[in-house]
């Protein structure tokens, strides 16, 4: 299989940390909410799973709208870009591939462009 991808539409969403309540933790609900707007999207576009061993190439676009006058050419601040890929990373694991361990590329970037929401988007492909 060649290279895929796909487009989830609507704002980036990073995963926030867990939360700890009566010495309890767990996962904040809007990340359960994220993850499954990626997961549907990516189900409804037809992701295909990599099966163990085969490695994982993932390339990440998190595009925001662009602001009328942008301070700087790219998304400079939060969200951080490290919580961005692992809200991508957590929703597709046993969805586009058994165990995330087989992931063992990823590049990542936050842009502009000119689209009302913005969008997160996913191409996955055997890495060589």
């Amino acid at each position: 299989m060649n290279q895929r991808t796909y487009v989830i539409p609507g704002r980036p969403f990073p995963l926030r940390r867990h939360r700890t309540r009566n010495g309890h933790s767990y996962d904040p609900p809007e990340n359960r909410l994220a993850k499954k707007w990626v997961q549907e999207h990516a189900t409804e576009q037809g992701v295909e799973v990599f099966h163990k061993p085969t490695p994982v190439l993932l390339n990440l676009e998190f595009v925001y709208a662009r602001p009328q006058k942008p301070k700087h050419q790219s998304p400079i601040g939060r969200p951080d870009i490290d919580n961005l890929v692992k809200l991508v990373l957590d929703a597709l694991n046993k969805i586009a591939w058994d165990d995330d361990a087989q992931v063992v590329d990823i590049a990542a970037r936050k842009l502009y462009e000119d689209i009302a929401d913005g969008c997160t988007r996913i191409t996955i492909g055997v890495a060589t």
